[in-house]
């Protein structure tokens, strides 16, 4: 939880995210009361479980009296996660958790979140992952979370802030690093179909950073929480070029969606 709201009680605080804006998703209490505590893995919650909603169809999930909405118990079964069978579902369940944590979680946890929403941009995002390539994915996802916790824990009964600090650091890098561990062979297929262009040494530059292909996409990219120019790798930034190289737009239109319209003109 963000330092901010240090002192709150917990059950007004999860009452509180009932109606929440930064609550895109059901909001069960079984699963409020373990995000609460970041119970992901084999604590039981998963990333599906924040599978998004919109406005009108959390309000009605609400209005429809699932559960009973006061009960914050640990005893409060979860209820059964959605299985994902696209990977537009698998992404917008992690930019719901994003968009839970930038309101409410420490500095540490947003920053780790953020960079898992990225790599799942990148990876999940493409047009070439299978229905089966989901349900592993979404596994990693959720053992990555279930580590940092578990290591979050470490760092507070061992009193050490600063290996706290330097842990999350690398298990963030990890979460970039390791774009092979979920379905190594469907990850190879992956590779192989990715277009040169997202290496291109041609691409547009700023400041010794290569444009953001997807900034320019119908896909789109959040960029940094709280800076949306900037991509969250430090070698890439948002902005608009004068030119596009050919591969680069053809890159963009078999893979992204093509060109946003204020774009098109490139």
């Amino acid at each position: 939880m963000s330092s901010g709201l240090g002192g709150t009680c917990a059950h007004d605080f999860l009452d509180g995210l009932i109606s929440h804006a930064s609550v895109q998703f059901a909001p069960h209490p079984g699963v409020l009361i373990r995000l609460y505590d970041f119970q992901f893995g084999t604590r039981g919650l998963s990333i599906m479980h924040l599978a998004f909603m919109d406005r009108v169809e959390k309000m009605t999930w609400v209005q429809t009296r699932h559960t009973n909405m006061q009960n914050f118990s640990y005893i409060v079964a979860l209820p059964a996660p959605l299985f994902p069978t696209s990977s537009a579902e698998v992404v917008s369940a992690i930019n719901s958790l994003h968009t839970y944590c930038a309101s409410f979680a420490s500095s540490e946890v947003v920053d780790l979140v953020q960079r898992i929403h990225a790599f799942a941009l990148e990876e999940a995002g493409s047009a070439v992952w299978a229905p089966s390539d989901l349900p592993p994915f979404v596994y990693w996802v959720d053992g990555i979370l279930e580590s940092f916790r578990a290591a979050a824990v470490r760092d507070i009964a061992g009193g050490s802030s600063r290996r706290c600090v330097k842990d999350t650091q690398h298990r963030s890098r990890v979460v970039q690093q390791v774009a092979r561990r979920p379905e190594q062979d469907a990850a190879q297929q992956r590779g192989s179909q990715r277009s040169s262009s997202e290496r291109s040494q041609y691409l547009p530059q700023q400041n010794g950073r290569k444009l953001c292909l997807r900034s320019l996409s119908r896909r789109g990219c959040p960029g940094v929480v709280g800076a949306s120019s900037q991509y969250i790798y430090p070698d890439r930034a948002h902005f608009t070029p004068t030119t596009l190289p050919e591969d680069a737009r053809a890159f963009i239109q078999r893979q992204l969606g093509g060109l946003t319209l204020s774009f098109q003109r490139l």
